[in-house]
C-alpha cells in the first residue's frame, strides 16, 4: 500500500545517530563488547522490512537516549550546546518564516530534506482573511513536527539562557515564537502555554503541589480523548471528527487484539483494510494519541513495557521540576498528535531534546538545593 507511514526510510540523521551510539559505547561503556553486540543487531534490523524496520528505529532512539545519559554532565552543560540549540532554533525559524512569506520551499529536498510545499498531497494549509496559506515545515515533514521541535528547543534554551548573551537569547526566543505561531499547531501552542504557566508559578509551589500538578497534567492523557469525542459529536470540525474517529479505531483494534495488539507500525495498514468510517476515507493516518496508538499496536504487553520505562525514568531522580517541565511539553504533543512516536524527527526529539530538558532541569534543581544548603 502506498501509505507513507508503512514505507521504511533511511535518514541522514539515522546514520549520525548510529555513529553517536557507537562512539559513546566505545568511550564510556564499561564493557566494550557491547559495541560488537549492538552494531550487528542494528545492521540486521535496518536490513529488515516493515515492522522490524520500525522496531530498529525505536531501538535506535532508545540507544541514543542511553548514549546521552552516559555523557559526563560537563558535556551537557557546555556553552557550545547552548549555542548549537540556539543556532538550530534560528535556522528552523528563519526557514519557516521564509517558506510562509514566499509560499514555497526555499532550497529543495537536498537542503537537509526540505519538503516540496507546492507538490505534496494533503499539505497543511490555513485560511486567513479569505486566503489559503501553505503552512511552513522548516526541514521537517510537517508544520506540527516543526512546532514540536521549536517548543522543546525553547525549553532547553530557557534552562540554559545564562550561557549566551541576553540579546541573543531574547532574539532567538522571539524568532522561535514567530516560527511557532506560523505553524498553527494547536498541540505545540498548548505545550508552549503549559510551559509559560509552569515558568510563572514554579517558584510558588512546594514539592507536594508540584507532584499534584504533575498528576493533573498526566490525567489529560485520559481526559483529552474523551473531550475530543464529546466535542466531535456537536461540532463537525474535521480536526475533531478525524481525531475522534482515529481514537475509536485504536480502541477497537485493541479490543480485537488486547494482548499483543495489531503489530508495530500496523495501525494504518489495518485501518486501510478495515475502515468503515466515511470521515477517514481519505485520511489514513496513525491515531493522533500516542498512548492509544501504542495500546492498539502492542496491546497489554506494550503498555506494561511503557509503564516499566516510565517507572525507570522516575527512578532516575531527575527532580520534580524537571519532570513537570518535560510533562508540560510532552503531554499536549502525545495527546493531540503522533509524530513523537511514528516519525524519525519526533523520536529523536524525544531521545535528544526532551531528555536534555530532564537532565538540564535536574541539574538546576541540584544547584538550587546546594545553594540553599550553603545558605
Amino acid at each position: 500500500m502506498r501509505i507513507d507511514y508503512l514505507i521504511p526510510k533511511l535518514y541522514a540523521s539515522t546514520l549520525v545517530a548510529v555513529c553517536f551510539v557507537c562512539l559513546v559505547a566505545l568511550r564510556y561503556a564499561k564493557k566494550r563488547v557491547l559495541l560488537w553486540l549492538l552494531l550487528p543487531t542494528v545492521i540486521m534490523l535496518f536490513l529488515a522490512v516493515s515492522t522490524q524496520f520500525f522496531l530498529a528505529e525505536l531501538l535506535l532512539a532508545g540507544a541514543v537516549a542511553w548514549g546521552i545519559l552516559q555523557l559526563p554532565r560537563s558535556v551537557l552543560q557546555s556553552r557550545w550546546l547552548s549555542w548549537s540549540i540556539a543556532s538550530m532554533l534560528v535556522f528552523q525559524s528563519l526557514t519557516a518564516i521564509g517558506q510562509f512569506v514566499l509560499q514555497r520551499s526555499l532550497f529543495g529536498y537536498w537542503f537537509l530534506g526540505e519538503g516540496n510545499l507546492l507538490r505534496f498531497t494533503g499539505i497543511a494549509t490555513q485560511t486567513l482573511a479569505g486566503r489559503e496559506f501553505i503552512l511552513p515545515s522548516g526541514t521537517t515533514a510537517h508544520p506540527n513536527v516543526l512546532a514540536g521541535v521549536l517548543v522543546i528547543g525553547c525549553g532547553i534554551l530557557w534552562q540554559k539562557r545564562a550561557d549566551i548573551p541576553r540579546p541573543v537569547f531574547l532574539s532567538t526566543l522571539a524568532l522561535s515564537l514567530v516560527g511557532l505561531a506560523l505553524t498553527f499547531s494547536i498541540s505545540a501552542w498548548s505545550a508552549a502555554l503549559f510551559c509559560l504557566i509552569f515558568f510563572c508559578i514554579q517558584h510558588r509551589l512546594d514539592t507536594a503541589q508540584k507532584q499534584l500538578l504533575l498528576a493533573g497534567i498526566w490525567s489529560l492523557v485520559v481526559i483529552v480523548p474523551i473531550a475530543i469525542g464529546q466535542l466531535a459529536s456537536i461540532n463537525a470540525n474535521p480536526s475533531l471528527t478525524r481525531r475522534a474517529a482515529l481514537n475509536a479505531v485504536a480502541l477497537n483494534q485493541f479490543a480485537a487484539s488486547p494482548i499483543l495488539g495489531v503489530g508495530l507500525n500496523s495501525f494504518t495498514r489495518e485501518l486501510a483494510s478495515t475502515n468503515s468510517q466515511p470521515v477517514l476515507e481519505r485520511f489514513i493516518q496513525p491515531a493522533h494519541h500516542v498512548p492509544l496508538l501504542i495500546l492498539a499496536e502492542t496491546g497489554v504487553v506494550g503498555a506494561l513495557l511503557l509503564m516499566g520505562i516510565c517507572i525507570w525514568i522516575l527512578r532516575k531522580n531527575f527532580g520534580t521540576s524537571a519532570l513537570l517541565l518535560a510533562s508540560c511539553i510532552v503531554v499536549p504533543l502525545i495527546t493531540l498528535d503522533h509524530y513523537l512516536y511514528t516519525l524519525e524527527t519526533g523520536r529523536l526529539a524525544v531521545a535528544v531534546l526532551l531528555l536534555m530538558v530532564l537532565v538540564m532541569g535536574s541539574a538546576k534543581e541540584l544547584e538550587l538545593g546546594s545553594g540553599l544548603e550553603k545558605g
